[in-house]
């Protein structure tokens, strides 16, 4: 596997190339379909359309636009309906408590085509259960801020400028971001939180009370990349928290619109996929699996999508214009202040939530 670690990966923005694998043949299914339920605005009409040429396999493509919606569909289900599903490591534990998913089998997978400090992250985090592999890692980016340079033109962002009414009721987030980036703008240290419920619920109800006194100024809540794109070319946000993905073709698309990463640093995901319990069409999961890591096909979904593949060798077939956005957008100091989403603990998501209803009811 090619040698990073996570940070100087991260820092080099670079990818190396990695020495061919021998991965056994039964790996590849050269006929059939799949279904496929991924993230909006990740692999697009050609993109499926190239595996469909190579493969010979019909690909029956969903998507989704939120954790939420791609949890409830399957549990609704019962693991059923889909072949490979996409959630973010760090939610994978509820999948797991719900028996959702079944485990990878390594042996099938061509791990030399993935970065490794991408892969080490779904081992330190919840991509494995009991022991097992279920989870393999995809595309990463960040969530920072969008801003319209033509109103707001300060160099530096950061949390605060989304409290501050500069800008009046120009502000758009999303609901449970932004009640992370209010407590991290007055407690920096996320991290013993998340180990204790007590402290947590603490933390999160002062968030809630200092958002409720600044809600004057936020126009709209996004939950979707379609949401948040849409705040900016339809709605009248001037600034606010995005995913990079949205800031970056935004900025494509008319260059007033620039990605940045908020002083405080940006958060980190990565999205990967997991094969649901019902899943009927694994041979095809696993040649989509390790299709979408191969260098080429990587760097085809970063370029159309705004996003980062988790390809080792997917940025070698960027374009130079991709190429210099991802410079522009993660400098060294950026990159070395991206904070990683932790795993969410089991009574996490119901407790943000409860305090998010408060103080978008408020």
């Amino acid at each position: 596997m090619t040698k990073f670690t996570r940070r100087n990966f991260l820092i080099q923005g670079a990818s190396a190339l990695a020495a061919p694998a021998i991965v056994n043949s039964s790996v590849f299914a050269s006929s059939g379909e799949l279904n496929l339920y991924t993230w909006q605005g990740y692999y697009d009409k050609a993109f499926i359309q190239g595996f469909t040429r190579k493969t010979g396999i019909k690909v029956n493509h969903t998507t989704f636009g939120s954790n939420d919606e791609v949890f409830a569909k399957l549990k609704s289900n019962g693991g059923s309906g889909y072949d490979l599903a996409m959630p973010t490591l760090g939610t994978l534990n509820k999948y797991y408590e719900a028996g959702l998913t079944q485990s990878i089998d390594e042996k099938r997978i061509n791990f030399d085509d993935i970065i490794e400090s991408v892969y080490d992250s779904t081992l330190d985090q919840d991509g494995t259960h009991n022991g097992k592999l279920q989870w393999i890692p995809a595309v990463w980016g960040s969530e920072g801020m969008t801003v319209d340079t033509s109103v707001v033109m300060k160099k530096e962002v950061g949390f605060e400028d989304l409290f501050s009414g500069e800008w009046g009721k120009r502000i758009t987030a999303r609901p449970k971001s932004l009640l992370i980036s209010a407590m991290r703008l007055h407690n920096p240290d996320l991290a013993k939180r998340y180990q204790d419920k007590a402290f947590m619920d603490k933390s999160f109800a002062e968030a809630t009370k200092y958002i409720i006194s600044k809600k004057e100024y936020i126009s709209n809540f996004w939950t979707n990349g379609t949401e948040s794109s849409n705040a900016f070319k339809e709605g009248n946000a001037v600034i606010g928290q995005t995913w990079d993905g949205v800031g970056i073709t935004l900025s494509k698309e008319d260059s007033k619109y620039q990605y940045r990463c908020p002083s405080e640093g940006a958060y980190m995901w990565i999205d990967g996929f997991v094969i649901p319990k019902g899943a009927k069409n694994t041979d095809q999961s696993y040649t989509w699996l390790n299709y979408i890591n191969e260098g080429r096909a990587g760097g085809m979904m970063a370029e159309s999508s705004g996003y980062n593949s988790a390809s080792a060798t997917g940025a070698d077939f960027l374009s130079a214009e991709s190429k210099k956005i991802f410079n522009k957008v993660y400098s060294k100091k950026d990159l070395e202040k991206l904070w990683i989403w932790p795993a969410d603990p089991s009574w996490f998501n119901e407790m943000r939530q409860n305090y998010v209803n408060q103080y978008k009811v408020s």
